[in-house]
């Protein structure tokens, strides 16, 4: 048996590295010639006498989560955040006394119901790439080029190290901006549509597990996770329009101003009986397709949705008026609902159909965002920076691991030879504390012609081309 010093068990394990999954070069480059040496394939940017400046037509998603950041970014060592909703208290029992020594009746006693939220687990990794091929160039045509518009300003929950791609040859810079660019794509289709009992196998791309979003989120059918007794308190307002914009609701007639006005009527009502004053703020998140429909319609119906006039009685409207309210809620993103501006923020994450030919179909969802400065809907993290992690990982080779946005990221590497790639981790969840306040409306129909772009790909305006390896003709 071998005994070694604490320093030369360090130093031993120090040269101890994890082998990827692959072993075959895959790292895209920019410039300079591709890592697995394959003849007459380079870099992208590496094509002779190409103006160094170019511009990006890539698009960057609408999304959810700069809302949520700028509302609310919580840490939580929690594995699961257990909440209870107080639900009511029970009809009083017994009969009334006859005189001041007979037997009163009984008070109701309260009710709770209780639910979980649990984490999604996102794990990603950079290409494998060859050390010794970083640097080079393609010989002296290549020339060291700049993408003027590659990335948006800022993006929430992505270190800004991964969208800072100011030299081409740096390669980590592009495998870092791949690695957020990743992330921008599918944050909001979990922050909508994710299910936390969703197998790996079909999640989103990244996702080991998926937490629960607006939509299992926002519904009726509540249940105490311990019992799984109905709690009706706890439950969203849900309305299936099941028609244009500009039509009326498909079982009882109103038309859209109607149905929001309703909707956002029950909502501020719900708040004020349940003594939150009017101190709630609301969002409307919608795809921004809808909103432009919306708005067309909405404007024309606006002024009139209470008192539409007869046959040979009836009401005019203000074409000008009515189109300065297009323009202020189009150029203002919010909806003018019972005089009150309701803020509207986009999302690519909201599935978004095509029922009939020339004719897209989403839903809408309005979420509590805060009530007197608490949050009321919240993204949280576990901070990967904690004491217990960072001590764990420190005990061999402190400089194995590295943490970013205030331990929302973990970051390794994992080597093999002279090959390295790195690896990505984060947990998030997305918890609604008053599914009550929040409300959707489902299945609106609407045409949608502008030529805009969608991040996704696969969507109906998503658009790429193109090579990813330029290659000597």
């Amino acid at each position: 048996m071998v005994n070694f010093t604490d320093q030369q068990f360090k130093e031993l394990m120090e040269v101890v590295k994890h082998t990827p999954a692959s072993t075959t070069l895959d790292a895209p480059t920019l410039q300079g010639p591709f890592d697995a040496r394959t003849p007459n394939q380079y870099g992208i940017f590496s094509s002779p006498g190409v103006r160094p400046e170019r511009f990006s037509a890539m698009a960057w998603p609408n999304t959810l989560a700069t809302l949520l950041t700028e509302t609310s970014l919580n840490a939580s060592e929690y594995t699961e955040e257990i909440l209870e909703i107080m639900t009511g208290v029970t009809a009083a029992a017994g009969t009334n006394a006859t005189g001041w020594c007979g037997n009163p009746p009984t008070v109701g006693q309260g009710k709770v119901c209780q639910q979980i939220y649990s984490w999604g687990d996102y794990y990603v990794k950079t290409h494998l790439n060859a050390l010794p091929e970083k640097g080079q160039l393609r010989n002296r045509a290549d020339i060291p080029g700049e993408v003027l518009n590659s990335s948006p300003s800022s993006w929430p929950l992505v270190p800004d190290l991964m969208f800072r791609m100011s030299d081409t040859r740096n390669q980590l810079q592009y495998e870092l901006w791949l690695i957020g660019a990743q992330l921008a794509r599918v944050l909001d289709l979990v922050l909508v549509q994710g299910n936390n009992a969703t197998a790996s196998t079909a999640t989103n791309h990244g996702w080991i597990q998926e937490f629960d979003g607006l939509d299992l989120q926002i519904k009726t059918g509540y249940t105490d996770a311990k019992t799984g007794i109905a709690c009706p308190a706890t439950d969203s307002i849900v309305e299936t329009f099941s028609a244009a914009v500009g039509g009326t609701h498909a079982t009882d007639g109103r038309n859209m101003v109607q149905v929001l006005s309703d909707v956002f009527y029950g909502l501020r009502r719900r708040a004020e009986k349940m003594q939150f004053g009017g101190g709630v703020s609301w969002a409307i998140i919608m795809r921004e397709e809808l909103f432009r429909s919306l708005v067309d319609a909405y404007s024309c119906l606006y002024h009139l949705y209470r008192c539409a006039g007869t046959q040979y009685e009836e009401n005019n409207i203000d074409q000008m008026t009515t189109n300065m309210l297009r323009l202020e809620m189009l150029q203002g993103n919010y909806l003018l609902i019972d005089g009150i501006r309701v803020p509207v923020v986009f999302t690519e994450g909201i599935a978004q159909t095509t029922p009939a030919a020339n004719t897209m179909q989403s839903d809408m969802f309005i979420i509590p965002i805060s009530w007197m400065g608490v949050p009321l809907t919240r993204l949280e993290f576990f901070p990967m920076d904690n004491t217990y992690l960072t001590e764990f990982a420190s005990f061999v080779n402190p400089d194995s691991f590295a943490t970013m946005n205030n331990g929302l990221w973990l970051a390794t590497e994992r080597a093999t030879g002279m090959c390295k790639e790195y690896h990505f981790a984060s947990k998030m969840r997305l918890i609604l504390e008053t599914p009550f306040l929040a409300a959707r409306v489902d299945d609106i129909n609407y045409t949608f012609s502008a030529q805009i772009r969608n991040a996704l790909p696969g969507a109906s305006f998503y658009s790429d081309g193109g090579v990813s390896i330029r290659t000597d003709s």
